[in-house]
Formats: C-alpha cells, sequence, structure tokens
C-alpha cells in the first residue's frame, strides 16, 4: 500500500505540515509505502513514544522525521526500511533513550539528518545518541549522514564527540557548512555532511 496525496495545502503552521502524524506512545508502522504531496514537507512524523517504523519503503522526497516542540522523545525504532533518492530520515530535537536504526538501505541521494539544538529557540534540548545503536545499515555510493547543530551550546556535546563510523564505515570526510533556516533567513548552526563513498 502506498499512502501519498494530491492535497495542496500549503505549508504553515505545524498542524497543516505532515502527511502523517503520530503523536501517541507504542505506535507501529509496517510495510508501507510513504510519499509526499505537492507542497512537500514532512511524510510522517512522530512525537510519540516507543515508536517503531519496520519495513517501510520512503519515496523520492519522504521524510520520515521524529522531533517534538518542548519535550523529549524516548525509544525508537527504525528496522528494514528503505530511503528512496532524496528520502530522509530526520532525529530531531528532544529524540532520546533507546535509539535503533538497524537494516536499513539509504540508496544514493538519501540521508540520515541528526538535527541538535539548533538558535531556532524552539527546543533547546538536543539529541541524545548515548543509547543509540546503528547496526546493519547499508548506505549507497552518494547517499549522506548529515550532522546540524549549534557548536556554542552545551547541549550539543554528545553530538560534538559523537563517532560518526559507528553509523557506517564508508562515509567520507565532513565538509562543514552553515546551518541555514530559509523561514527565519539566518544561520542556526553548522552542518557537517558525511557522504558515503
Amino acid at each position: 500500500m502506498t499512502i501519498d496525496s494530491s492535497d495542496e495545502t500549503p505549508n504553515g503552521n505545524w498542524s497543516s505540515q505532515n502527511l502523517v502524524t503520530i503523536s501517541g506512545d507504542n505506535a507501529v508502522l509496517a510495510g508501507l509505502n510513504l510519499g509526499t504531496r505537492p507542497s512537500k514537507n514532512k511524510s510522517v512524523e512522530v512525537i510519540g513514544n516507543n515508536a517503531i517504523i519496520d519495513s517501510c519503503t520512503f519515496l523520492e522526497d519522504a521524510v520520515l522525521y521524529f522531533g517534538e516542540n518542548a519535550k523529549e522523545i524516548n525509544n525508537i525504532t527504525v528496522k528494514n526500511c528503505t530511503f528512496k533518492n532524496n528520502a530522509s530520515l530526520v532525529l530531531c530535537n528532544g529524540v532520546s533513550g533507546e535509539i535503533l536504526v538497524t537494516n536499513n538501505t539509504f540508496e544514493k541521494g538519501s540521508s540520515l539528518t541528526i538535527n541538535g539544538s539548533l538558535t531556532t529557540g524552539w527546543n533547546e534540548k538536543s539529541v541524545d545518541l548515548q543509547n543509540a545503536t546503528f547496526e546493519g545499515n547499508k548506505f549507497e555510493t552518494g547517499s549522506q549522514v548529515v550532522l546540524k547543530y549549534d557548536e556554542s551550546n552545551e547541549n550539543n556535546a554528545s553530538l560534538k564527540d559523537f563517532k560518526i563510523s559507528s553509523i557506517a564505515e564508508n562515509l567520507g570526510e565532513p565538509v562543514k557548512g552553515q546551518a541555514f533556516n530559509e523561514s527565519l533567513n539566518k544561520v542556526v548552526g553548522s552542518q557537517f555532511t558525511y557522504t558515503a563513498i
């Protein structure tokens, strides 16, 4: 089954941004093809605890997003999924606890993005990777891992010390750039991009 939409609702308030929002705890999403809508934003946003995303395919431009405005999201699992060209998995502010990202395939052009605390002001929490497990994931040549955070913010200490090789061994040297927020029209931190070789 493929979930997508022809809805032309423009991006704006949070309530109108997502194709699918999972707000409850202990949700399981399995065996689905997930697409986008014409006004692309997040295909699936998870703001509940103990979510499991299993054996799903994220089609071109689809985004699987874990993040919360003010609280933490504990214990997430993403396994056996495929991220097609320009699709992405995003772990954002407030994600913590047991994080399992296992046996997923990131095709050329797709990405895994980790957003720590940025100077946007909407959530000072970072991403806590102390209990994160990245195993058996395949990063095809041309896929990327992106870390974004404000280097001056102490909340991001664990991201500064994070060993990117624990995600995949075939990731090249980082290219540092600016994390720019288009809606705020300002730089909100640093971006480190690792491209699979």
